[in-house]
C-alpha cells in the first residue's frame, strides 16, 4: 500500500466541490492517492513538501477530444480549412508516420498535456496504419503516465478510402488490441472506439461500426456537424 505523503503548501486551492470553495494560502496533504487534509500552516515531518505559493492547486483538467499523435505537427495547420486538413494532414503526412513516430508523438503529446495541467485525455487516434502503430500509440500514453481513454480509430493510410463516403469497415485489429493491452479495467489507459460516423462513411458502415463497439462493450466517439459534411443528412 502506498502511504507516501506529499504536502502542497501555501497555494490557492480551487476545490470544484458543490460550493465551489476557494481557499487562499492554504496547504493540502496527499497520502498515497488520496487528499487527506486541507488547512493552514500544516507541518508534516515525513512528507515531501512542495511550495505552491503564488500558484493554483486544483483538480486536473480533462481534455475530451484530442488527436494526440498530431501534437508534433502543432502549428502546421492553424489556418487550414477542414478540407485542407483532410488533404494535407491526413492525406499526405499521416501515411508517412512510422510506428515509432506515433509512439514518440503520443509520448510527447501526453507529457505536454500533463505539463499544462491536463491529467486526463480522450485520444481520438486515427493513425492506426498497422498493428504496430496501435501498439506505439498506446505505449506512448502509458509511458507518459497520463490517464487516457484511447479511442481506437481508422488507419491514416488513405484519407480518400477512409473519410470520403467510405465503404471500409472499422479495422478488426481492435480485438487483438483489447486482449494485449486492456486485460484489466483498473488501469490508467482504457479503450474506446473512435468511429467516423455517417458524415464520413456510408450509413450502413457507421451502423456496423457502432455494432462492433457494442460487441466489445466499448464507449463510442464520433465527429458530428463537421462543416462541409454537416448537411449530408
Amino acid at each position: 500500500m502506498n502511504n507516501k505523503k506529499i504536502l502542497i503548501k501555501g497555494g490557492t486551492i480551487i476545490t470544484q466541490d458543490e460550493k465551489q470553495q476557494i481557499f487562499q494560502q492554504t496547504d493540502l496533504l496527499i497520502t498515497g492517492d488520496k487528499i487527506t487534509a486541507i488547512g493552514k500552516n500544516m507541518d508534516v515531518d515525513d512528507a515531501e513538501t512542495i511550495d505552491a505559493s503564488k500558484m493554483i492547486v486544483m483538480p486536473g483538467l480533462i481534455d475530451t477530444h484530442r488527436h494526440v499523435w498530431e501534437s508534433i505537427l502543432r502549428g502546421t495547420a492553424v489556418d487550414y480549412s477542414l478540407m485542407e486538413y483532410l488533404q494535407h494532414i491526413l492525406g499526405t503526412l499521416a501515411p508517412a508516420f512510422r510506428a515509432e513516430d506515433v509512439y514518440t508523438a503520443n509520448l510527447i503529446g501526453a507529457l505536454e498535456a500533463l505539463d499544462n495541467g491536463i491529467t486526463t485525455v480522450m485520444d481520438w487516434s486515427h493513425i492506426m496504419n498497422s498493428p504496430a502503430h496501435a501498439d506505439g500509440a498506446i505505449k506512448g500514453l502509458k509511458d507518459a503516465g497520463i490517464r487516457a481513454v484511447f479511442g481506437y480509430g481508422t488507419p491514416g493510410t488513405s484519407v480518400w478510402e477512409w473519410f470520403y463516403e467510405s465503404s471500409r469497415l472499422h479495422p478488426l485489429d481492435i480485438e487483438r488490441v483489447l486482449t494485449e493491452h486492456f486485460s484489466s479495467a483498473d488501469q490508467l489507459v482504457t479503450p474506446a472506439l473512435a468511429i467516423r460516423g455517417p458524415e464520413y462513411s456510408l450509413f450502413d458502415v457507421a451502423k456496423q461500426d457502432i455494432e462492433l463497439a457494442r460487441k466489445f462493450g466499448l464507449p463510442i466517439s464520433m465527429h458530428v456537424g463537421c462543416g462541409t459534411f454537416a448537411d449530408k443528412y
